[in-house]
């Protein structure tokens, strides 16, 4: 009688990357950047609600791409996943800056650490301040590509 295959849910890089900016936010300085709410993609409605109760950043994902190569009688796949995260405060400008600051050191020092990101490297591609004439708003986005080549298929 053949094994048993047991299922094993595919990782979310939404879901994975949520994680890491929770566990390792701040870990240089303690606390002095107050570490703010993380969601997964919410409504405008929803974000509308939350832009009020202080720091939050929304990580949502843009687009996923994957390509399989077959070489010889092996089955490769690359695979890549952008991801935008939006920064809003109402504490102030150099909030922002600060949590800015912070998640691109998390990017660097996760570059290539696959355990943690689920890719071979995470990229920090760019910062874009959106903030508008509201009073006491502040907010800006944050893109990053997660990206694996070569992986072997299990098909």
């Amino acid at each position: 009688m053949p094994a048993a295959i047991t299922y094993s849910a595919e990782p979310i890089p939404t879901t994975l990357f949520k994680a890491m900016l929770d566990s390792e936010w701040d870990t240089r300085t303690g606390i002095e950047i107050p570490e703010p709410t993380f969601y997964e993609a919410v409504s405008e409605e929803q974000r509308i609600h939350l832009k009020n109760e202080g720091d939050l950043v929304v990580i949502r994902a843009d687009a996923r791409g994957e390509t399989e190569r077959l070489r010889d009688s092996w089955k490769y796949k690359d695979t890549e996943y952008l991801i935008t995260l939006e920064l809003h405060t109402i504490e102030s400008r150099q909030r922002l800056f600060d949590l800015f600051q912070e998640i691109r050191r998390i990017i660097h020092n996760n570059l290539h650490d696959e355990a943690t990101t689920g890719f071979q490297i995470c990229i920090y591609e760019s910062f874009t301040e959106k903030t508008t004439e509201e009073q006491n708003y502040w907010n800006a986005e944050i893109r990053v590509r997660l990206s694996s080549v070569g992986e072997t298929l299990d098909v």
